[in-house]
């Protein structure tokens, strides 16, 4: 049998796309007539044939449609709204060369205003001062007699009790500030009136 021959079958592969095969049998000749005929007792016979391999047809690769990412829309800064104080006082009874503070606060550039008006009729001037901070932190209020802050004055008006007082700045900037109402003289039994206009904390 030719599978029981050796070497009767070759495969090769010239190239990726073609298979070659090969088959080589060596026929042994029976009678003598044939052998004197070929001239020896055995023929070799052989084959070839060739077989061209099946391309694969590419694939695309999936492609996995990409979902973007929304962008992030930044929260808009709440702007803060400006709210103008007028805040009413009452400035209590004062004695001789006495005063009363109040300290608030400026949340934006902002003018100043202060005014204070009695109706009692006294000796002496009605003071405003106006002071950058708390320079009478730690005092009581209304203040010791004759007492002044070492703090220098941003601005100060003075008027008679009859008519009042008032005081009023440019535009100061954003911080902590006192009015300081002062009577000069002789003191007062009655309470009086007083006022601040700015922009900032109304409390």
């Amino acid at each position: 049998m030719l599978a029981n021959t050796p070497g009767y079958l070759s495969i090769s592969y010239p190239d990726p796309r073609t298979v070659q095969v090969r088959l080589t049998y060596p026929h042994t000749l029976i009678t003598p007539v044939l052998r004197q005929l070929w001239g020896g007792g055995t023929v070799v016979l052989s084959t070839s044939a060739t077989f061209y391999l099946p391309q694969l047809t590419p694939v695309p690769a999936t492609i996995v449609a990409s979902t973007p990412t929304p962008t992030a829309t930044p929260t808009p800064t709440s702007t803060p709204t400006v709210v103008t104080c007028n805040r009413d006082l009452t400035i209590p009874p004062l004695g001789n060369n006495t005063g009363f503070f109040d300290t608030f606060q400026l949340t934006v550039s902002s003018s100043i205003t202060a005014t204070w008006t009695t109706s009692e009729a006294v000796d002496g001037k009605l003071w405003l001062y106006l002071y950058a901070g708390d320079p009478f932190s730690g005092q009581p209020d209304p203040a010791p007699e004759n007492f002044f802050p070492s703090d220098p004055v941003l601005a100060s008006n003075s008027g008679d009790a009859g008519a009042g007082v008032s005081l009023s700045t440019s535009a100061e900037s954003p911080g902590t500030y006192t009015v300081y109402f002062f009577e000069r003289g002789a003191g007062m039994s009655k309470a009086g009136t007083g006022g601040l206009g700015y922009s900032g904390s109304c409390s």
